[in-house]
């Protein structure tokens, strides 16, 4: 259980000025051979996740700004209120670089709620959430905004059997850089259901909204936009 409240965690990881971020690695990758979060939860056995983080500041760290990785049996559940994950990752390296990242690997389900939250101006996405295993996606943006990140603005997969929820309302979602402003992607067996309402999606270099349902068994996907 993490518990973050009326905090500032902000310039982690920081290099050298002459440090090439584009200089090859091992593995093939570019940037930065350390991945220096903010702040990092991996909680690999059984078990739950559960984070909360209430009027924080997560900013100009090195790598992502928040990640939460849970690869064992077990939720991920996490409230998150009037914070900010903004000018996160300088590593030039795909994945490393979220203002708010969520793995969550085997079985169990992602239950997420943004509540008054900016995700703006990071490298990679600005909110990046994965569900691998069995297990659903729940997911609520309110009164937030994730604009001008480089990849997708705000970005929610989930990969095996379960069920896909997301709602935003009140939310933006602007000036991705390379990418599109909202992702949704349910990959596996299991249903849809997306709502976007009083939000503004504009100005994405790609897609505003990208909605993907790749498993063909007759499940069922439903998008409504509203305002």
């Amino acid at each position: 259980v993490l518990t973050v409240r009326s905090s500032e965690i902000t310039n982690n990881g920081n290099l050298p000025d002459d440090y090439d971020t584009g200089e090859a690695i091992e593995g093939g990758l570019s940037g930065c051979p350390a991945d220096y979060d903010g702040v990092r939860v991996d909680q690999g056995g059984e078990g739950h996740l559960t984070g909360n983080v209430l009027r924080t500041i997560v900013d100009g760290n090195l790598a992502d700004g928040l990640e939460y990785d849970e690869t064992g049996p077990g939720d991920v559940i996490a409230t998150t209120i009037r914070s900010t994950f903004s000018n996160n990752g300088e590593t030039g390296t795909n994945d490393l670089d979220d203002g708010h990242d969520i793995d969550e690997a085997g079985p169990g389900s992602v239950i997420a709620s943004f509540v008054h939250v900016e995700v703006n101006d990071n490298e990679d996405e600005g909110l990046d959430i994965d569900e691998a295993g069995p297990g659903d996606v729940d997911v609520t943006v309110t009164n937030s905004e994730a604009n001008g990140n480089f990849d997708e603005n705000i970005k929610v997969d989930e990969e095996d059997a379960g069920t896909l929820m997301f709602e935003t309302t009140n939310s933006d979602a602007m000036h991705s850089v390379d990418s599109d402003g909202v992702r949704l992607t349910e990959a596996g067996p299991g249903d849809f259901e997306a709502r976007i309402a009083n939000s503004a999606i504009t100005d994405n270099v790609d897609d505003g909204v990208r909605f993907e349902q790749e498993d063909d068994n007759g499940d069922v996907g439903t998008l409504t936009i509203v305002n």
